[in-house]
C-alpha cells in the first residue's frame, strides 16, 4: 500500500506546531512531543466530505479516494508531529532576519517544492497517461520558478533553505519510483491532491498570519497557484480509472 498518508506530516504540523509550542525554549522534549501531539489532534476534520481551497463540485470517487486515508494519515501525524516540531526547532536559525514561525514556514515550503518538482519529473517520465505526463510537467515548471524566488527571499532574509525532499516524500518517492502505467498515475494523482490540500492550508496561514511582510507576500501570492494546482490534480483524479491496488 502506497504511504500516500505520511505526505501530511511534512505539510501540516510545522507551521501550526511553530505558531502555537514555544520552539527552541526550556521545555522538556517529552512534554514538548505531547503538546505537539495534542495540537496535531486539534487539526483533524474526519467529517469533511468537500475538498477545501477551490476544489468545489468534487464527485463523490474523488472523495472517497481521499477518505480512504484519511483515518491512518491523521493516525500517522499524531506520531509524528512531536519529532516533526523538535526537528523544526533545530533548524532555526538565530542570525536569521524573520520570526521562527517565518522560519519554519519558508523551511518547509523549500523541502515541499523541492519533492513537487522531483515527483514531476517522475510523472513527466513514468506517467501512463499523456494527461499525467503533461501534469507532471507542469508541476516541474511551476515549482522551479516558485523555487526560484523563495531561495532569492531566503538569501535576502539570512534564512539557508535545504534544498532536499524530507523523509515523507522521499519515501513516496521512492514507491512511485517502482510504479508505471495507471498505477503510477492514480497514485501520483492522488499524492499531489493531498499534497496541495495540506500546502494550500500551510500558504494561506502564512499569508494571514506571518510576520515578516515579504514572505507574507511570497506566501499570498502562491495561494492562488496552489488553489490552481489543487483543482488540476482533482479534475484529473477524476478522469483516472480505479486499481486493483486500492
Amino acid at each position: 500500500m502506497l504511504h500516500v498518508r505520511l505526505l501530511t506530516l511534512a505539510i501540516a504540523p510545522p507551521l501550526f506546531i511553530a505558531r502555537h509550542v514555544r520552539c527552541c525554549g526550556n521545555d522538556d522534549p517529552l512534554q514538548m512531543t505531547r503538546k505537539a501531539t495534542m495540537l496535531a489532534s486539534l487539526q483533524r476534520n474526519p467529517r469533511s466530505s468537500t475538498m477545501a481551497h477551490g476544489s468545489s463540485g468534487v464527485r463523490f470517487k474523488a472523495k472517497n479516494d481521499i477518505r480512504n486515508t484519511a483515518l491512518r494519515r491523521w493516525i500517522s501525524l499524531a506520531v509524528c508531529a512531536g519529532a516533526l516540531a523538535m526537528s523544526g526547532c533545530r533548524l532555526m536559525q538565530m542570525d536569521a532576519q524573520v520570526a521562527p514561525s517565518d522560519q519554519q514556514f519558508m523551511l518547509t515550503a523549500a523541502s515541499v517544492g523541492t519533492a513537487e518538482v522531483d515527483l514531476g519529473k517522475l510523472a513527466a517520465e513514468r506517467g501512463g497517461s499523456a494527461d499525467v505526463r503533461a501534469f507532471g510537467q507542469h508541476m516541474v515548471e511551476q515549482h522551479t520558478r516558485i523555487n526560484a524566488e523563495l531561495t532569492a527571499l531566503a538569501d535576502e532574509k539570512k534564512v539557508r533553505l535545504l534544498k532536499a525532499m524530507d523523509p515523507a516524500n522521499r519515501t513516496l518517492y521512492d514507491e512511485l519510483s517502482h510504479m508505471s502505467g495507471a498505477a503510477f498515475d492514480r497514485q501520483y494523482v492522488i499524492a499531489q491532491v493531498h499534497i496541495h490540500t495540506m500546502g494550500n492550508a500551510l500558504y494561506q496561514s502564512e499569508a494571514q498570519n506571518g510576520e515578516d511582510p515579504g514572505v507574507k507576500a511570497f506566501a499570498a501570492r502562491g495561494v492562488p497557484i496552489g488553489v490552481n494546482h489543487l483543482q488540476h490534480a482533482t479534475d484529473l483524479l477524476r478522469t483516472l480509472p480505479s486499481t486493483s491496488a486500492e
